[in-house]
């Protein structure tokens, strides 16, 4: 749960201004700012119970009603993965990465790059990889040692 409210706190704001951009009413924006993060929390105990088949399920209800955000995409191609169905993962990846302002980027490439080794895609997962070894996230480590790995073979 802990990991809900970090993701609740980092992401809130963003989907409360996509809200008021959207319908231009405080009270308004706060109800589908609540939803939005209600409907995550439901879907989270899934996601993070290790049960992905269900959590993709629920997630691909969320794509076709926000066709425009990132995250749903986002969190389904962790699902594909975690499914080991990366050709599909690779897929929601990339379309997430066009979709996303920014906020997502390097937890996307992480994944992608991962999705892309385990589908045998060592160039391009290099590529993802070098890219993230180059910023200053979190993934910085592990990308370097990725892309090392991933030029070694």
């Amino acid at each position: 749960m802990q990991e809900f409210e970090l993701t609740y706190r980092r992401y809130r704001d963003i989907v409360m201004r996509f809200a008021m951009q959207c319908v231009e009413r405080r009270d308004i924006a706060e109800e589908i700012t609540a939803g939005a993060f209600l409907r995550l929390h439901k879907s989270w105990k899934t996601i993070c119970g290790d049960d992905y088949a269900e959590a993709a399920v629920r997630l691909e209800t969320l794509v076709p009603k926000y066709p425009d955000r990132a995250e749903p995409l986002y969190y389904l191609g962790v699902c594909r993965l975690f499914l080991n169905r990366n050709e599909a993962a690779i897929g929601l990846l990339r379309t997430a990465r066009v979709r996303d302002g920014g906020a997502l980027a390097d937890d996307i490439s992480w994944y992608l790059a991962a999705a892309c080794d385990r589908a045998g895609r060592s160039a391009e997962a290099r590529r993802v990889a070098e890219g993230l070894c180059r910023g200053s996230s979190e993934y910085k480590a592990r990308a370097c040692a990725a892309a090392a790995r991933l030029t070694a073979r």
